[in-house]
């Protein structure tokens, strides 16, 4: 907690009160662990999986992170490129593709992806984004010390 309050001091430096205000939470709690059913996969409610998920809505380092999302989105021009929203976005892009005969199209769940993403690369994949921006030295140092905050920040 402490770091944090660090570093809401130096994004009022560099950004303003008033984000610093927008950032700042008052009674937050840890984040709760839930478990979803995964019902699609058995019949048998004693052998239905369980998908664990973290909700992080209240935790200290919510507002910054989805500001963090949205910000770094913003000064890099970041966009995902293979990313599928639903079942209507799956078929509008590939309406028009014509496969060869014999070609089935698959689809992967991505299960525990964010525990085995190296964040020591992607912190500096991160800091090469904000440095190559339009940022001045000080709100990449701040958005950048954010960021490697917001990622430290596991509980389960």
């Amino acid at each position: 907690m402490k770091r944090t309050e660090e570093l809401l001091k130096a994004v009022e430096f560099v950004f303003g009160k008033q984000l610093m205000k927008k950032l700042s939470s008052e009674n937050t709690n840890f984040p709760v662990l839930d478990g979803l059913m995964k019902l699609n996969k058995s019949d048998r409610i004693e052998e239905i999986p369980i998908r664990p998920e973290v909700v992080h809505c209240n935790s200290p380092l919510y507002k910054i992170a989805t500001w963090l999302n949205k910000y770094y989105r913003e000064v890099t021009g970041f966009r995902t490129k293979h990313t599928i929203k639903n079942s209507k976005d799956l078929v509008d892009k590939i309406k028009n593709t014509q496969a060869n005969e014999g070609y089935k199209l698959k689809t992967m769940d991505i299960e525990n992806s964010f525990t085995n993403i190296p964040t020591e690369d992607l912190t500096e994949l991160i800091k090469i984004d904000l440095i190559d921006s339009d940022l001045t030295d000080d709100e990449v140092a701040v958005t950048f010390a954010l960021s490697k905050l917001c990622m430290k920040q596991i509980f389960f």
